[in-house]
């Protein structure tokens, strides 16, 4: 109760966070190799984001099933060539938000330095995928879901800040398919 009688500072000489759960690491994991190719595939839907900074939903016409989702970004409101998103999730055939257990990035065709494509599945609206200035449209990040699921929509959280804040997606189209869409994953 009046603590110890002599006052001690103890610690570690490394780290080891990062050996406690690192399947949990954001660290930027090994990517697809190959070029993307819808192979004549439609989309499952296409259509325009507003700049509107809060969640925005899009629904397909009729549910698709795959493994692999890829969003297709084709320009962003600014007209320049950067795109951002801080988060993005899939609908259920219920249209519930599916878990993110299991997800990971397979491919990105851009990412700016500290915009890895991971934070889009991170759960942090502060975070965010951010391309790298200058890569031109269109912008395309493809989702692994872990297992073949059906899917009857998206819900997509734009990066934090103003409207008009570069990057903001205009138009897009997203593809849902059990193949990696041309790609070879690690």
């Amino acid at each position: 109760l009046v603590g110890p009688r002599d006052a001690k500072l103890a610690g570690l000489k490394a780290s080891i966070l990062d050996s406690l759960h690192p399947e949990l690491d954001f660290v930027r994991r090994a990517r697809a190799s190959g070029s993307f190719n819808a192979g004549g595939q439609a989309p499952a839907v296409e259509g325009s984001f507003t700049t509107d900074t809060a969640w925005q939903e899009t629904k397909f016409a009729q549910p698709a099933k795959g493994r692999y989702l890829c969003l297709e970004a084709l320009n962003a409101h600014d007209g320049k060539p950067s795109a951002a998103l801080a988060e993005i999730d899939a609908l259920d055939a219920n249209g519930q938000t599916l878990p993110k257990t299991g997800w990971k990035i397979v491919w990105v065709d851009s990412e700016a330095p500290g915009g890895d494509a991971g934070n889009v599945l991170d759960g942090q609206s502060s975070s965010s995928w951010q391309t790298e200035g200058g890569t031109p449209y269109p912008h395309r990040l493809i989702i692994d879901l872990g297992e073949s699921r059906t899917l009857t929509g998206l819900r997509c959280l734009p990066k934090e800040g103003k409207p008009e804040d570069p990057g903001r997606i205009k138009d897009y189209r997203v593809y849902v398919s059990d193949q990696p869409f041309g790609l070879t994953p690690p």
